[in-house]
């Protein structure tokens, strides 16, 4: 994988969605409130990719699960989906990973669901301008 962002020129490379996990994107303030909330709640926040330009953010859960539902987000980056993300080890003008704790964890699929119901964020999803993600379906 390091070697796709070598070729790539905006040191971006497509990572496919579904087989590693799944991505769930947030705006800035709501994706701030629901973190604020998982640590309240004693339920780990795993790795996010925190987007400056689009001002959004995505929690990395694990992938798809049957039985248990996509939590209702404006955009789920699941299974056929590609998210373009820079190089962990370089730093880039406008995205950052992060880690709690230097922990590469995902964060609890069911964790993001419990708060996003409980802070009411299940809302219908926004305008898709966002060219860099691509996904074969939504929640």
């Amino acid at each position: 994988m390091f070697n796709e962002w070598r070729r790539q020129q905006q040191g971006l490379a497509l990572l496919p969605a579904g087989v590693a996990w799944d991505a769930v994107k947030l705006d800035e303030e709501r994706a701030d409130r629901i973190h604020r909330s998982l640590l309240r709640r004693g339920c780990p926040v795993g790795v996010t990719l925190r987007d400056s330009w689009y001002r959004t953010v995505y929690f990395l859960v694990p992938p798809d699960v049957p039985g248990l539902p996509c939590p209702p987000v404006p955009h789920a980056v699941t299974s056929g989906g590609w998210l373009a993300a820079p190089d962990p080890r370089s730093p880039h003008p406008h995205m950052a990973w992060t880690a709690a704790g230097g922990q590469e964890r995902l964060t609890s699929r069911r964790g993001l669901l419990q708060a996003l119901t409980e802070a009411g964020e299940s809302g219908a999803p926004p305008s898709r301008h966002d060219p860099r993600v691509r996904s074969s379906g939504t929640p």
